[in-house]
C-alpha cells in the first residue's frame, strides 16, 4: 500500500485475498460479513454496527472464552473516508460498551499505547 498521508509512526499490515474485490468490501461494511470473517479464530462478533459513509460510527464487541471466562473486547471508530469498492478510512479506539473512547491506558497496556488507530484499504 502506497500512501502519502501515513505518518512515520504509521503500523502498514498488508494482505492479499483471492476474493472479489465486491466481497471484500462487504465483509468490511456489512455488519452480517464483517461478523462472520473478523477476529481471530474462535472469536465472535455480537456487536458490529457499522454506519459507513463519512463520518459515520463504528461499534465492534469481540468476544472469546479465556481461563478466566468470557472476554469482551469493545472497539469504536469513525469512518474517514469511504469510496465503494476503491477505498476505506476508519479510526478504531479500545472502548467501552457505551462506545466512549479510553481517554487512559487499558489495564495491562504497554506504556506506548495510543489511544486511536486508522486504517485505511486500497
Amino acid at each position: 500500500m502506497t500512501d502519502d498521508n501515513g505518518t512515520r509512526d504509521a503500523v502498514v499490515i498488508e494482505r492479499s485475498f483471492q476474493a472479489p474485490v465486491d466481497l471484500i468490501w462487504r465483509m468490511w461494511t456489512d455488519p452480517d460479513h464483517f461478523r462472520q470473517g473478523f477476529g481471530p479464530e474462535g472469536a465472535t462478533i455480537p456487536v458490529a454496527k457499522l454506519d459507513v459513509r463519512p463520518g459515520g460510527s463504528r461499534l465492534v464487541c469481540m468476544e472469546m472464552q479465556s481461563p478466566e471466562g468470557l472476554m469482551q473486547m469493545w472497539f469504536t471508530g469513525e469512518f474517514r473516508e469511504v469510496v465503494e469498492n476503491r477505498r476505506l478510512v476508519y479510526t478504531e479506539s479500545v472502548s467501552a460498551r457505551t462506545a466512549t473512547r479510553w481517554r487512559t491506558r487499558p489495564p495491562r497496556s504497554p506504556s506506548s499505547w495510543k489511544p486511536s488507530t486508522t486504517a485505511r484499504a486500497w
